[in-house]
């Protein structure tokens, strides 16, 4: 017993030896930065849980729990420990994240440490009316770990509000450090509502949730650092796709349609591509409403051979009309065809806005289409512009300007004449000003917009030229576009019509329709009278449904004059400037009592001038001046002869004046 009692106390002498060793000598650093600090120490001779501390190992490194220097210390089972209150060693991190109801989740539990850990328990609480547990694996940045342990059936409640269910996960094997190391993945399956969520929290008991380094060094409560976190289940998202065509053409797409989708969360909106195809992505499960709609793309689709066929299925000359052209054709929207649907789309041409029906609208098979979204869907529309009779629209370049796959034909040497007169006339005067047509082509309808100065010429009504029998006219002289043409500021629109839509007009130089005018400009004041080429605007259509417009016609634009007396024009002062002045009348009608077109011109100084008429060919056929003239006025009347005195095949001539370095040229149109 002595023998013991002698052991013992030499035990307790080595030990009170080598603790009043220097710190120094232990960790090798500075003596007054280390002294015993035994009240941080708990009953097993580990660190205190009421406090943290960083510590050292023996030699004064950072122990294998991985903790940094500090400026205090206590020696504690071979370590230093600082006297300091410390942060802790390692965080544990569960996610914020969503849900969708009836899916599979993994959620990872990470790890941020600079700690070796070879050893890991977590005990994981959540609402399993929320999200059912069903398994556990090791997570991917579990490097080397081999073995994981689940217990979900705990003897132990969770503690966390709103948390009824709590399950355990043990991995050991390997060896992790380092920050958001996810060391492993929990398992669920989501079975709740929308809108529920689960807490994802932490059970903080040490004998619960803790880490153990490769030394085995425990890391638990005040040591570790809580992050919890929740699962909200949301609705499923799914993806709307498809694709507009048009009606009888599926590979004709129509870009530039909007697609509207309407569902409990947003309404949103897309445009088809130049395919035609459209998607809406990332839609939230639920009920849907998809709508189309356009509104660009129609003017040039519009026709009046549109109007012709529906003329000559009424008077039973084509067969009935089915299908996506007869659904085209019936711009009332009545369920039938009639007269009513030939007069809206007429007026539609014309540009009124009302009495046109449906006419230019779209429609869409089907109209709208509602469903439960509950998987990736595709919707598919076909679309039909209300007065494309024809089914000849085609998608244009430039949504503001429409252009046609309609029939563009010329039968009149590859071109037709619209002619505008070249006259003049006195202020206060009535003017007739006749719109001339030249075609070879049986024209069943025509229409023209004609731009003028509404200061000099004031209008007053349309008329059918009195041989043109079988025509009725509409006009519009309120546009909804301005007169475009310069040095105007007003345009009219005028229609002609046959009664029988197998009869028309043909011929060289057809007076067809007359624009009665009063003048209300001053001496000396003139307008242009210019078609507006636009082919949406002036346009003829023949009796085999053929649309002539733009580069099919020869546009022979005229001039009116509001003259200066002839006295005037005889007057002593020298002219200012050359000029050759407008033709007038023009065109010139050699077999009635319009027998002479009159020239005038001026010249500033003494000059030779020669001044020559040529045909469409460039062949000069009569030379009216060929002289030296004066400064001063002057006036040149031609009868429409040759210079071999026969009367001028009718047709286009060009009358030049050439004098000194000045020339200028019009043109005359010639009608015999």
């Amino acid at each position: 017993m002595s023998t013991f009692i002698k052991m013992l106390v030499l035990a307790v002498g080595l030990l009170l030896l080598a603790l009043l060793l220097s710190p120094a000598q232990v960790s090798g650093q500075s003596s007054r930065n280390f002294k015993l600090q035994s009240d941080v120490l708990d009953a097993a001779g580990g660190i205190s849980r009421s406090r943290s501390f960083t510590v050292l190992d023996a030699i004064g490194q950072p122990s294998p729990i991985g903790v940094a220097t500090s400026a205090r210390f206590a020696i504690s089972s071979g370590f230093l420990a600082r006297g300091a209150k410390v942060s802790a060693l390692a965080t544990l991190l569960l996610p914020e994240i969503e849900g969708l109801q009836g899916q599979s989740i993994g959620i990872p539990i990470s790890v941020s440490t600079d700690s070796t850990i070879g050893f890991a328990q977590f005990v994981v609480e959540f609402d399993a009316t929320v999200i059912e547990f069903k398994n556990a694996q090791i997570g991917p940045d579990a490097t080397g770990f081999t073995s994981i342990q689940t217990n979900a059936n705990l003897p132990f409640a969770p503690t966390t509000p709103g948390t009824n269910e709590n399950v355990l996960v043990q991995i050991s094997g390997g060896a992790f450090t380092g920050a958001n190391r996810r060391v492993v993945i929990l398992n669920f399956l989501v079975i709740g509502a929308v809108g529920k969520q689960s807490p994802l929290a932490f059970d903080k008991e040490p004998t619960h949730t803790s880490l153990t380094t490769i030394h085995l060094v425990d890391l638990k409560g005040n040591l570790l650092t809580f992050q919890n976190g929740k699962l909200t289940v949301i609705l499923n998202r799914f993806d709307i796709s498809g694709k507009i065509t048009y009606c009888s053409a599926p590979t004709r797409a129509v870009p530039r349609a909007t697609m509207t989708l309407i569902n409990p969360q947003a309404t949103t909106t897309t445009t088809t591509d130049a395919s035609g195809s459209y998607q809406f992505s990332s839609i939230l499960q639920g009920s849907c409403k998809l709508t189309p709609g356009k509104s660009d793309d129609l003017r040039g689709a519009i026709s009046g051979s549109d109007v012709l066929k529906v003329q000559r299925v009424l008077a039973f000359l084509d067969p009935s009309l089915t299908g996506c052209a007869f659904r085209a054709a019936d711009v009332t929207q009545d369920g039938s065809l009639s007269g009513a649907d030939a007069v809206a789309m007429l007026r539609f041409l014309a540009f009124f806005t009302s009495g046109i029906g449906f006419t230019g609208q779209w429609v869409f098979a089907p109209p709208d289409t509602s469903f439960t979204l509950s998987r990736n869907t595709t919707a598919n529309f076909i679309a039909l512009l209300l007065g494309d009779v024809n089914l000849g629209w085609t998608a244009s370049a430039n949504a503001s300007h429409a252009t046609t796959s309609k029939t563009s034909q010329t039968d009149f040497g590859s071109k037709a004449i619209l002619a505008l007169p070249t006259l003049g006339s006195a202020p206060g005067a009535n003017i007739a000003v006749p719109i001339n047509v030249s075609t070879d082509s049986l024209i069943t309808i025509g229409q023209f917009v004609v731009d003028y100065d509404s200061t000099v010429l004031n209008y007053q009504s349309v008329r059918i030229e009195p041989q043109l029998t079988g025509f009725n006219a509409l006009a519009n002289s309120k546009l909804p576009f301005p007169a475009s043409s310069s040095g105007t500021n007003k345009n009219i629109l005028v229609q002609i019509m046959a009664s029988d839509p197998s009869k028309g007009f043909t011929g060289a130089n057809r007076e067809v329709v007359i624009l009665n005018f009063t003048g209300v400009g001053a001496h000396t004041s003139a307008t242009p009278l210019i078609f507006d080429p636009d082919p949406g605007r002036t346009f003829l259509t023949t009796a085999n449904q053929t649309d002539l417009h733009g580069s099919d016609f020869v546009f022979m634009n005229g001039r009116l004059t509001l003259p200066v007396e002839d006295s005037a024009l005889e007057q002593p002062q020298r002219p200012l400037k050359y000029a050759l002045l407008p033709i007038y009348p023009n065109p010139l009608r050699t077999l009635t009592s319009q027998v002479e077109t009159i020239i005038h011109y001026q010249i500033p100084h003494s000059s030779h001038v020669t001044l020559r008429v040529f045909n469409a060919l460039g062949q000069e056929i009569r030379r009216l001046v060929d002289l030296e003239q004066a400064a001063g006025y002057y006036t040149v009347r031609w009868d429409g002869t040759t210079a071999t005195n026969r009367i001028a095949a009718s047709g286009i001539y060009l009358v030049r004046i050439e004098a000194g370095n000045f020339a200028a040229t019009q043109k005359l149109l010639l009608i015999r």
